[in-house]
């Protein structure tokens, strides 16, 4: 696959992810309740106490920084069934916020069963890994958003940037994470794979997840055109990064600081256009 059909998919999961989170977040067409407003009733538990607390993203960057903590640990040691059972369970609660938003929770269950047994059959294939994905994200990365308001989720993109810097090109955890993830025998699913020539290009979920969670906090304060033009900005500095990928080879850098640039660039710009 030549260098443009892959710049194409990566710009084509991004805008269908961040499509269907906007979607579902804010009550879109054919769906009654969004997500905030569903948190805001309280039919849905938020992730936080108060969305407005900027210490609320402070507690979610060390819930992730826990989180890969306990991944590392668990592939250091082998202990791939575990992991196995991790990922199944964070699949199925993706696909059921996602598909339960855009139908009801029977629907939802159902659907979320159904992929995640197609993945659970299925894992080695990368086409299938991405499928699924596509649609874990959204459900995942809308909860988060809507569980903060514009600062927090302002505050918690921009630690997790200087976050991703320093894991790729200080401690380098997060490429030894991706090392050990592709050298183990369950296949763990961390990430995008997207053909290019005699390569995959890898994206992270978390370069995906994160622009969602911030342009779904801005409909907490912002009508949808923010987002929107926010997103856009967050597209641009996704294609910079990929682009700047392909035309090396061997070379591990973090989307999300760029991406998160793109994203900054994409509010401010709203902001003076609305």
């Amino acid at each position: 696959m030549n260098k443009i059909n892959s710049i194409l998919i990566a710009v084509l999961i991004y805008v269908f992810i961040q499509g269907t989170a906007l979607w579902i977040s804010s009550g879109g067409y054919g769906i009654e309740a969004g997500v905030i407003e569903k948190i805001d009733k309280g039919e849905i538990k938020a992730m936080t106490e108060n969305p407005e607390d900027p210490y609320s993203s402070i507690y979610l960057f060390i819930m992730i920084l826990l989180a890969t903590g306990l991944l590392l640990l668990l592939l250091k040691y082998g202990l791939d069934r575990i992991i196995k059972i991790m990922i199944v369970s964070g699949f199925m609660v993706g696909l059921y916020f996602t598909f339960s938003n855009i139908f009801n929770q029977v629907i939802g269950l159902t659907v979320a069963m159904l992929l995640t047994i197609l993945y659970a059959l299925k894992r080695n294939s990368i086409l299938v890994m991405d499928f699924v994905l596509l649609f874990v994200i959204p459900g995942i990365g809308s909860i988060l958003g809507a569980s903060l308001s514009v600062i927090p989720a302002l505050i918690f993109i921009i630690v997790l940037s200087v976050y991703d810097i320093i894991a790729v090109f200080g401690t380098k955890h997060m490429v030894k994470l991706a090392n050990l993830a592709n050298e183990s025998e369950s296949n763990i699913p961390l990430m995008f794979a997207i053909p290019s020539e005699d390569r995959y290009l890898a994206l992270g979920t978390g370069d995906m997840a994160l622009p969602v969670v911030f342009t779904v906090a801005l409909l907490r304060n912002y009508p949808m055109e923010y987002s929107l033009v926010t997103a856009a900005g967050g597209l641009i500095g996704l294609v910079a990064i990929v682009v700047y990928i392909l035309n090396r080879k061997g070379l591990a850098l973090p989307a999300l600081p760029p991406i998160t640039v793109g994203l900054l660039s994409g509010f401010i710009a709203s902001i003076l256009i609305f």
